[in-house]
């Protein structure tokens, strides 16, 4: 597969222990948001979901993420879970996660997912971006007199 001109933005911060996907549009981070927080597993584990700008949504890596890993063959990185029922829980729920070849206890982002395929996953029929503030220009009218 073709690497998207803009891959899927993704950063780790350690106070408090979060993760922060940013996507290519405000849509796909509005409609992640809407799915997760009617997650189950989102709700369980306590990850705190939430939009942090208009493309980017971050949750809180749960404490059995027990290592991060640098890896040019995943995307940049992968979280190493303690436990594989817990890696494939969240593989499952948290839908842009991808198992590394031969593991199931690391995970890893696919960044350079297409939009189609993104957006097959989000459940996203028909893309509807949201405009971001654009100046319209000079406005341009047309005055008749009155009674002519």
């Amino acid at each position: 597969m073709a690497a998207q001109p803009n891959p899927l933005d993704v950063s780790i911060q350690f106070e408090p222990r979060t993760i922060v996907i940013g996507f290519r549009h405000n849509f796909q981070a509005d409609q992640y948001l809407l799915l997760m927080k009617g997650n189950r597993f989102v709700d369980v584990m306590d990850l705190g979901v939430k939009l942090v700008s208009d493309r980017s949504v971050s949750m809180r890596l749960p404490s059995r993420v027990t290592e991060i890993v640098s890896s040019a063959s995943s995307c940049g990185f992968y979280l190493c879970f303690s436990d594989e029922d817990l890696a494939s829980q969240w593989q499952r729920a948290l839908l842009l996660w991808k198992f590394r070849e031969g593991s199931r206890s690391k995970l890893y982002v696919d960044r350079n997912i297409d939009d189609g395929q993104l957006n097959k996953m989000l459940r996203i029929s028909k893309p509807r971006p949201r405009r971001d503030y654009e100046d319209p220009g000079p406005a341009i009218t047309s005055v008749r007199p009155y009674g002519h």
